[in-house]
């Protein structure tokens, strides 16, 4: 099982960063109420340390923030270091690619690679093709970036390979999900 250090989540609506705030606090709550209920059955001293999930807490808490990881230009690839392990890139590629085109989508993959240190990992859940066209009329330039696509989302495990770098990946498979429209294959990149 892996054991982050650090979890950072990024979303350009500020209300799914709200709702993961919201469940961060939830869940929090919950770990450490089952985590004194064990200190306390362990020990039962009445000296009681706080557990180490609530000084982590406030730091979870500010590591979930509104941004847009579509940088505006690829120049500022060149500046992006390698810090992490692991990204995750879950139902995300549809709505880059609606509102950024075919560059905007590149560029994330690219700046996800450069974000990755050596050996880590991208896994991503890409949204069928199907499923863009419902969307491709919320805006003008959506429908504009809709009628231009020309990397579609069964080419994007060739165009991480091939053209951004990634070394090979794994299809793990769609995951066993009761909420529709999310059995969506999921694939694991290695840097």
């Amino acid at each position: 099982m892996l054991r982050p250090a650090r979890i950072v989540g990024l979303d350009i609506d500020n209300g799914l960063v709200h709702a993961a705030r919201k469940n961060i606090r939830h869940y929090l709550s919950e770990l450490q109420t089952q985590e004194a209920r064990r200190a306390i059955h362990r020990d039962n001293s009445h000296l009681y340390l706080y557990p180490s999930c609530v000084y982590a807490s406030a730091e979870l808490y500010r590591s979930v923030c509104p941004a847009n990881y579509v940088l505006d230009n690829d120049d500022l690839l060149l500046t992006q270091q390698p810090e992490y392990d692991m990204i995750l890139c879950l139902s995300v590629t549809k709505w880059v690619h609606l509102n950024w085109g075919d560059s905007g989508l590149k560029r994330l993959f690219k700046r996800a690679y450069r974000h990755l240190r050596p050996g880590g990992m991208f896994l991503l859940e890409p949204q069928p093709w199907e499923s863009y066209v419902r969307r491709k009329k919320l805006t003008d330039t959506i429908n504009r970036n809709y009628r231009s696509i020309c990397l579609r989302p069964d080419q994007f495990s060739s165009y991480l390979v091939t053209e951004v770098g990634f070394t090979g990946f794994e299809n793990l498979g769609a995951p066993k999900c009761s909420a529709r429209g999310f059995q969506r294959p999921i694939y694991l990149f290695h840097k």
